[in-house]
């Protein structure tokens, strides 16, 4: 974008003249921020993805995994690994004042490794923010046409946007030589930034007073958390004015906030030295999580005691929903009980009790339990079984005397499908003889009742 504005104008002309990123800040970015690995063969030849340098070496890998290789004169991490080729890539920060602005340089190095080739190195400089407290932010560079801040496009050129965190990434180092404007230093920036992206440490100890006392009183670690959990910190803000005031310095910011949230969970007084100041911190931490792990598992309990009692419940549901069933479908079946068909290994007979039912809907998994198949007037159900294992559940309609189904486990066809159809099928009129006879014997009862009903009504 082309500036536009008095300030932008101004900003730009400074941006054009301010001094430039040098070989030694990227010889130091090279020398400190890389990681040096090397990787080893099964024959025990290791290459320096660095240097391209070889040996031999067979050593246990734990004895030798951080070597100082000669070659390059080097700290190198060895490896085992039969791949060729590897990559890396990080961030660092260039930290500069040109006049009264403070600039924050971002830079991103790529390295490409080879086995058996020195290591190639790009420095990429994506951007930088520059920012006084009295103008607007101001950022140059390219833009990140995607989310994951892997791709970098564009000019570098001054940037429509005017957030601060538009080039705050995470940095694997800060170059030693920093400048920072008398702000940072009179609100407490000593040089170190104990693990914050720079642009959030040097915009947060100026704009959030919370984060200023507490660099102050080096309790860095509760900075940390300050940044990742501010809320956290909010609350917990008088707790924490009473460690400064005794001079307890946090070393886990992190388990400390957890610690504060256990002693309200046990109502005890977050404003009492004693409580929030313990001496030995880790046994204080330890004895409040076993305290609230002993309510845990007695809740795990209750919770598993209603879980096994509504269980109980269901299964005496299902015990007297099988009993109420089984009466009228034992009646209905019992004149198929006698049907067994054979061919072999196969096996048909029919099911004869609602507990059937569900046994050989648990065992194929399957819906002949679950929707009530046992009630089906007009069907016949049966077990088709290959040296006596249940294999398939047959169905037949007893209204026009077809196979309507036939499946097996997961409701799926089984190898031997299409020979219990031909046997079912080859015994079809056996089971319409039967179905006949009933029909023919609810017909006499029915014309019997009918006649009974006449005669008195006659009289």
């Amino acid at each position: 974008m082309k500036p536009k504005t008095k300030f932008q104008k101004k900003v730009n002309d400074l941006f054009l003249v301010s001094p430039k990123l040098t070989k030694d800040h990227f010889n130091w970015a090279e020398e400190n921020l890389i990681k040096n690995k090397s990787i080893r063969l099964k024959t025990g030849k290791i290459s320096c993805l660095r240097c391209a340098h070889e040996w031999f070496d067979n050593t246990p890998l734990l004895t030798i995994i951080d070597i100082n290789w000669p070659g390059c004169s080097r700290i190198t991490r060895v490896e085992d690994s039969r791949s060729k080729n590897f990559g890396d890539s990080f961030f660092w920060n260039v930290i500069t004042v040109e006049k009264g602005f403070q600039i924050v340089k971002t830079i991103r190095t790529i390295c490409d490794y080879k086995r058996g080739k020195a290591a190639s190195i790009w420095h990429n400089h994506i951007g930088e923010t520059w920012w006084n407290y009295s103008d607007p932010v101001t950022n140059f560079g390219q833009y990140e046409p995607s989310s994951y801040r892997e791709q970098w496009a564009g000019g570098y050129e001054l940037r429509t946007s005017t957030n601060i965190a538009a080039y705050c990434l995470k940095s694997s180092g800060v170059y030693p030589k920093i400048k920072v404007l008398p702000i940072f230093k009179r609100n407490g920036f000593k040089g170190k930034f104990h693990n914050l992206r720079p642009v959030a440490l040097l915009d947060n100890i100026v704009t959030d007073s919370m984060s200023e006392t507490l660099i102050k009183a080096k309790q860095f670690s509760l900075l940390y958390e300050r940044n990742e959990r501010s809320h956290k910190v909010s609350k917990y803000w008088a707790a924490i004015k009473i460690c400064m005031r005794n001079n307890y310095i946090v070393k886990d910011g992190r388990s400390y906030l957890d610690y504060l949230d256990l002693l309200v969970k046990f109502k005890k007084d977050v404003k009492n030295p004693q409580f929030v100041c313990p001496k030995d911190f880790h046994t204080a931490h330890q004895l409040y999580v076993q305290k609230q792990k002993l309510i845990d598992d007695k809740i795990a309990e209750r919770r598993q005691r209603e879980r096994q009692a509504e269980l109980e419940l269901r299964e005496q549901r299902d015990r007297l929903k099988i009993l109420k069933n089984s009466i009228k479908y034992k009646r209905r079946i019992a004149p198929y009980a006698g049907l067994n068909f054979t061919d072999g290994d196969i096996s048909i007979v029919p099911l004869l009790t609602v507990q059937q039912f569900k046994d050989e809907g648990q065992m194929l998994v399957h819906c002949i339990y679950i929707n009530a198949y046992y009630k089906e007037e007009n069907s016949l159900l049966l077990s088709a079984r290959v040296n006596n294992v249940v294999t398939e559940t047959v169905e037949v309609s007893l209204k026009y005397f077809v196979i309507k189904q036939a499946r097996g486990f997961n409701n799926l066809l089984t190898k031997f499908n299409d020979a219990i159809r031909k046997i079912v099928i080859k015994n079809m009129l056996h089971i319409k003889k039967i179905a006949k006879s009933i029909q023919k014997i609810k017909k006499h009862s029915l014309q019997e009742s009918e006649d009974l009903n006449k005669k008195a009504h006659a009289a």
